[in-house]
């Protein structure tokens, strides 16, 4: 029988790498309208200074077309199986509007702002009770920019 053994370093890589802080490490497709795909994947953002781990929900968008586009959309937010944001008056924060052209992608990450490629998900330390337990994307409007 055969011994692994594990050096110092080794086990060091294998854990940063073995357990990524990506939870789902690849983007899975939410919904594709007139060539426009909204894709999405779960990561454990860290904050500089902070030993605070918030995970979030990113969002790529990909214009499909060979054309540039405008894509409106709005995003609806259960925490806890209640609709925070359904029903708003605009404007309530959770309406967006992108410009992309032909072929590109933009993609949210753990340092952005804004909530337009993010969602909130849930406190991973310290803990919470507070969990995302679904989003849309409603109401999307792709127009042709000539």
């Amino acid at each position: 029988m055969k011994k692994i053994i594990f050096t110092l370093p080794a086990f060091v890589l294998f854990m940063l790498f073995g357990f990524s802080p990506d939870i789902n490490s690849e983007w899975v497709t939410d919904n594709t309208v007139d060539g426009i795909e909204f894709s999405s994947k779960k990561v454990h953002c860290t904050f500089e200074n902070s030993e605070e781990v918030h995970e979030y929900v990113l969002h790529t968008v990909t214009n499909n077309n060979s054309y540039p586009v405008s894509v409106e959309w709005k995003k609806d937010i259960w925490y806890n199986d209640v609709c925070r944001t359904c029903n708003l008056d605009a404007p309530s924060g959770y309406e967006f509007l992108l410009t992309l052209q032909a072929g590109e992608k933009i993609s949210g990450s753990c340092n952005d702002e804004g909530y337009m490629l993010k969602t909130f998900s849930q406190r991973i330390n310290p803990k919470s009770d507070n969990k995302l337990t679904r989003y849309e994307f409603n109401d999307i409007k792709v127009n042709k920019i000539e």
